[in-house]
């Protein structure tokens, strides 16, 4: 526990832009939700995701959703907490995981909030429904886009994996955005590979080249 706590603190010292007691509530959470995961069914976790949470923090609410949303801070430790950790976790433990942080179980009404407030700026098609599983599996992959961060999203068929990689790729245009939001957000060209077990590594490494080349490329694997 010492040491992580102090692996928390040394990557929270370059965290300059709010005041010392949302800087120690975000070590706080960090450290409940890291302690909470390594106890659950997805016990995957290491100091590479607290180093994703404070980019998170940083470069995706403190830079976009504070000053485009009007986000107050604690909501902002909330969301790039949850975003980090809580979406690991089947929905049968995330009450529990809530429950771990300093803000209890009205967490997670606040993280449905932000995201409702960012996937609130794309424009969908009447005909499509945006439950529970299209926001959350939207909202992660612009998170991913923006920050550059890889997204694994798994499900069984029907969960909108599929319409929420359309969702993304329409609403995602860089400055011609609809939203003011997503104008400060690259825009995308998903570029998907369909994948099977007999896919080889000399193809993934053409795709992943090819996609590099292209301005705005983003790998899709299938």
């Amino acid at each position: 526990s010492t040491v992580l706590r102090k692996c928390i603190d040394n990557m929270l010292l370059h965290v300059v832009l709010i005041e010392a007691d949302m800087k120690r509530l975000l070590a706080d959470c960090i450290f409940a939700a890291h302690v909470f995961l390594r106890g659950s069914s997805y016990p995957h976790v290491s100091f590479r995701d607290i180093a994703h949470c404070v980019t998170v923090f940083r470069r995706f609410f403190i830079e976009h959703l504070e000053p485009e949303l009007g986000l107050p801070v604690r909501d902002c430790i909330l969301g790039a907490v949850a975003t980090t950790y809580a979406t690991k976790l089947p929905e049968a433990e995330r009450e529990g995981f809530y429950a771990a942080l300093p803000f209890g179980k009205d967490g997670l009404g606040v993280f449905e909030a932000v995201q409702h407030k960012v996937v609130g700026h794309i424009p969908v098609a009447q005909d499509v429904v945006m439950n529970a599983a299209l926001r959350e599996n939207v909202y992660m992959m612009v998170v991913g886009v923006v920050l550059r961060i890889p997204v694994f999203v798994v499900g069984p068929p029907g969960t909108s994996k599929s319409l929420s990689k359309t969702v993304v790729s329409v609403s995602m245009q860089g400055e011609a955005s609809a939203s003011p939001l997503f104008r400060r957000f690259p825009a995308v060209q998903m570029k998907v590979m369909q994948c099977s077990p007999h896919t080889q590594t000399a193809a993934l490494e053409e795709h992943f080249r090819t996609c590099a080349e292209t301005p705005d490329g983003v790998v899709v694997l299938e």
